[in-house]
């Protein structure tokens, strides 16, 4: 049945056609009875004539009214909802848009069998003249194929290119990305299919629903129907000292099926320790490895369950311990400018010294996504403006994971990012500025509020006098929250530093910037044991396991030289040469340990597949297309009939019946005029 538009217009439209009715009734002949000779042969004549002349009359009648109803329902913007319904006029083209998951998760069990299958029976569904969209979502996610006709080569090219990645698949961006291009297509019938094992770690949760603005037609082609046997570790933690033990964590999402498992310790390619674990008190169980000898000299190796499940990729946990060179800091400017009007400036002079045990780098917050907070120890927002919701989830996960931060608000930053963003994480919020207007003639002096503290333990006794020599002319007034401790204070007792905790990670926040815009703080002696005991309080444990996640950068750090050629070797024994301005390699695609060597310098770095990858947590068809829609803007529309929505206009913009009513309308009244004109009143 079709829908209208201006359903107004029918009403207009039936009223209409009733006035040719009513002008054929009043101006109709009047029949006038003459008789007079021979009438007996001319009736015989007459009454053929004149029922010739009623039946064109009353054809002339039907083609006005049909002309005015068909005119009265071009009127009223016919159009079908479902593309079914179009009739002889509707098309067979259509654009079909496929989203392929190629993360981590599609190697478990038969997903990659299945997939391949799916894919197959798609393309073996589909018109020649389909035209053909193929999105890979996962790892570097990309377009393989955009817009172009069905034919037997696109299909060979997509089945021989469908190799999942070791990296995470964001099915919300992938549809959206998909979305955004069917929205632009020029037929009307859209399809959009979606081939995956539908985790619900693939879609963000800070992302519940998606409006699709091309309202294709959506078909989900899961590879399982069930979660899958799997049992991963998720953990470890390797310690620098030999009384101490070897940790590692291990889950099994199978315990129905799987009770118990074998864990075993290799470093170095040799396996030193074996562990039995029984999943007896629930699916997580930490395993301890006592009093193994440590080997000399850096340690790279892994944790591994030997045990029968369908994922096999996430079994190893790699780790790389040894000794730290030094603290890194990974520094993000606020405020880049040249000399000392740079955020950094100071701080810069103040971290990388000869002999510090701190090394410094600095990004901005528009590049943050580009380096791995993981490969740091302490990440520093100097005065930084905000942060997109991305790098702020990459800031959560880096401090609830062990990592330090250190917050030095100034006065580029902005209120609200900090405290709805950071509220999560921060030790205070924001709430205003000291003084209404910078005043250097007069300023505030810091005081340490509590010296017993250990962030103040290799401070020295003489530090809380040199810090006093300090004048802060400006500050921001923070609300220390319940949990966490103020370490210095301003002569009002106005908070200066407050310290708190985020899962294993510390986060120190200051009242003030590094820089000297707001204090002299800078020029003082005070100001560089200040800095370097507020960042070692910030680093992690020592025991932090040194690692990072597949598709995230390396840094290699300040021991190798930039735009120098460096040896690397990746887990799967491929050694190539490589080199970089700001030794951060890119190529982390498998995990495994990563060997960089540059003549005498070499580091080992470990790279572990995502936890979300090892989620065995699965959509069922119909939770994943209710993420697809809107409730809110559901809501609105179902509380305002009179609204044009806009899948409405955009069905009747793309069917235009209207046009063939017009049509159709103008060839009766043709008609009407042609038989009109050779029609006697």
């Amino acid at each position: 049945m079709p829908s209208f538009l201006n359903s107004a217009f029918l009403m207009i439209g039936a009223a209409a056609v009733a006035v040719p009715i009513l002008i054929h009734l009043l101006m109709r002949n009047k029949v006038v009875r003459i008789d007079f000779a021979a009438m007996r042969f001319l009736m015989e004549s007459q009454k053929q004539v004149v029922r010739w002349l009623k039946l064109k009359q009353l054809l002339i009648l039907l083609l006005r009214i049909a002309a005015i109803a068909l005119l009265a329902l071009a009127f009223a913007r016919p159009y079908f909802p479902e593309s079914s319904a179009l009739g002889l006029w509707a098309s067979d083209e259509k654009e079909v848009g496929l989203i392929v998951d190629i993360s981590a998760s599609m190697l478990a069990a038969e997903h990659l069998t299945q997939a391949k299958s799916a894919l197959r029976d798609v393309f073996d569904g589909l018109a020649p003249e389909t035209i053909v969209s193929v999105y890979f979502a996962g790892g570097h996610s990309r377009m393989i194929v955009e817009r172009e006709p069905l034919n037997d080569g696109i299909e060979a090219r997509v089945l021989s290119m469908l190799q999942p990645t070791y990296q995470h698949c964001n099915l919300r961006e992938a549809t959206q990305t998909m979305d955004d291009l069917l929205r632009g297509s020029a037929l009307f019938k859209r399809e959009l299919y979606i081939i995956s094992d539908f985790q619900r770690s693939g879609w963000p949760e800070t992302g519940s629903f998606l409006q699709l603005a091309s309202h294709a037609e959506v078909k989900l082609l899961p590879v399982t129907e069930k979660p899958w046997r799997n049992i991963t570790i998720i953990d470890a933690q390797v310690p620098d000292e030999t009384e101490q033990p070897w940790l590692c964590t291990v889950q099994n999402q199978a315990l129905d099926v799987v009770k118990s498992a074998e864990v075993n310790l290799v470093v170095a390619g040799k396996a030193i320790a074996t562990q039995k674990v029984e999943f007896t008190d629930g699916s997580t169980q930490v395993v301890p490895f006592e009093q193994v000898k440590l080997p000399r000299g850096d340690i790279a190796g892994y944790f591994e369950v030997n045990v029968d499940d369908d994922f096999v990729e996430d079994n190893r946990y790699y780790f790389v311990a040894q000794q730290r060179e030094y603290i890194r800091v990974l520094a993000v400017n606020g405020e880049k400018a040249s000399g000392p009007a740079d955020e950094l400036f100071f701080a810069d002079k103040a971290v990388n010294t000869h002999g510090s045990a701190f090394r410094l780098i600095q990004t901005e917050a528009a590049r943050l996504d580009r380096i791995s907070p993981d490969a740091f120890d302490v990440v520093l927002l100097a005065n930084v403006t905000g942060l997109n919701n991305n790098d702020v989830q990459i800031l959560r996960t880096f401090v609830r994971n062990g990592g330090g931060l250190l917050i030095a608000p100034g006065d580029k930053v902005d209120i609200k990012f900090y405290n709805r963003f950071l509220e999560e994480i921060a030790p205070a919020s924001l709430q205003n500025l000291a003084k209404p207007l910078l005043d250097r003639n007069s300023g505030d002096i810091m005081m340490l509020s509590n010296i017993g503290h250990p962030a103040f333990d290799q401070l020295s006794n003489a530090l809380s006098n040199d810090i006093s020599a300090a004048r802060f002319f400006q500050h921001w007034i923070l609300q220390p929250k319940v949990g966490s401790q103020m370490l210095a204070n301003f002569g009002d007792d106005a908070p200066a530093i407050v310290v708190g905790t985020a899962g294993r990670g510390k986060v120190v926040m200051l009242s003030f910037p590094i820089d000297g815009e707001w204090s002299d703080l800078p020029i003082q002696t005070s100001y560089l044991p200040l800095l370097h005991t507020l960042l070692s309080y910030a680093q992690p444990p020592a025991e932090k396991v040194q690692f990072v996640r597949v598709g995230q950068p390396l840094y290699l750090g300040d021991s190798f030289q930039p735009n120098t050629q460096v040896e690397v070797a990746t887990p799967d024994n491929v050694v190539s040469t490589w080199r970089s301005d700001n030794l951060i390699y890119g190529g982390a695609s498998l995990p495994g340990i990563y060997r960089f060597q540059q003549k005498s310098m070499h580091k080992n770095i470990a790279v572990n597949l995502t936890t979300e990858e090892s989620d065995t947590d699965i959509f069922v068809p119909e939770a994943f297309l209710a993420k697809l829609y809107s409730a809110d803007e559901q809501t609105v529309i179902d509380q305002s009939q009179a609204r044009i929505s806009l899948p409405e206009q955009q069905a009747e913009s793309e069917q235009k019946v209207w046009r063939y009513l017009v049509f159709v309308a103008f060839a009766f009244l043709i008609g009407e005029s042609f038989l009109g004109n050779r029609t006697p009143r």
